[in-house]
């Protein structure tokens, strides 16, 4: 399950050395629904209240974590938060790095074929916009 921040067009991705850019998110927990795992996991992963709107789109992703090749069924949703914050908020997990991003700063996201989406909902001028509180 994942996240797109769409404020004033802007998402928020995270860098881990494990996963590379990805946008926040994780896994489901027994018994949880969607919207409550990304509630969970933003709480746990950037400490950071939002409210969680429509899915947007659902993908297949295969990849190699740790010599080992992995099938992920993604669900990525919309979020928003109020207010949001100026700054990037800080990581509650030491491998992580979080940063509000444009368009045109989206090459080393993965899984790629999120990049063409996000770069179509976030639209040309993106890059320019900033987060406000």
């Amino acid at each position: 399950i994942y996240t797109l921040s769409l404020h004033d067009a802007l998402p928020i991705y995270y860098r881990s050395p494990q996963a590379g850019s990805t946008l926040p998110g994780g896994r489901l927990e027994h018994g949880e629904t969607l919207k409550t795992c990304l509630l969970r996991e933003f709480a746990e992963e950037v400490g950071m209240a939002v409210m969680v709107h429509d899915q947007i789109l659902a993908g297949e992703n295969f990849f190699t974590r740790a010599g080992r090749t992995v099938h992920s069924i993604e669900f990525y949703h919309a979020i928003s938060a109020d207010p949001l914050p100026d700054e990037p908020p800080r990581p509650r997990e030491p491998d992580l790095e979080f940063a509000w991003v444009g368009a045109e700063d989206l090459s080393s996201l993965r899984p790629e074929f999120i990049i063409d989406i996000l770069k179509d909902l976030l639209g040309s001028d993106a890059g320019s916009r900033r987060p406000h509180g």
